[in-house]
């Protein structure tokens, strides 16, 4: 290295500038971080550590997310078991026996054995009273402006029943 000197930070100085340039074009470029190979070191092995860790919590999630899985799946299986255990009580209720055995044991009941029918006249559709048509209360005009707004519609029965069939035939 002759004619070059060095600084206290290690950066090489020339004893004469070059000719025409002036010291900061011959200054080199600062450098305001460097890393030596233990530092390098140091900070892949902190980001491999986080990455880890990272990936053991994951992991872990999706682990205690199977096991609530498998418990939900658990407590569905047994749901529909007890579903289907209920299922057959109500079908082993509505049977026609156990309703007989209920009736006569549990409530007292007894079988009917004397029959009574009778017959009751209808009264034809003039002889009864004519309902009195319904009437809406008025609406006030910003409920009706509100109806309006918002698209609401209002339904009225037909005055003549219901309309005929497109066929013609009633039935």
């Amino acid at each position: 290295m002759s004619g070059a000197t060095r600084s206290a930070r290690g950066r090489r100085i020339d004893e004469a500038p070059a000719v025409g340039r002036t010291r900061a074009a011959v200054r080199p470029a600062r450098r305001y971080f460097t890393l030596h190979g233990a530092a390098m070191v140091a900070i892949a092995a902190a980001a491999l550590t986080v990455i880890g860790m990272l990936y053991l919590i994951q992991t872990s999630h999706v682990a205690s997310l199977g096991y609530q899985l498998s418990r939900l799946q658990n407590q569905r299986d047994q749901l529909a078991i007890d579903n289907a255990r209920l299922g057959y009580q109500v079908a082993q209720f509505e049977s026609l026996d156990t309703i007989y055995q209920v009736a006569t044991q549990k409530l007292g009941m007894v079988p009917l054995t004397r029959h009574q029918f009778m017959q009751v006249q209808v009264p034809a559709n003039d002889q009864l009273p004519a309902n009195a048509p319904q009437t809406a209360p008025p609406e006030s005009g910003l409920r009706r402006v509100w109806r309006e707004l918002a698209g609401i519609g209002r339904g009225q029965a037909p005055a003549q029943g219901p309309p005929a069939l497109a066929g013609g035939s009633t039935h």
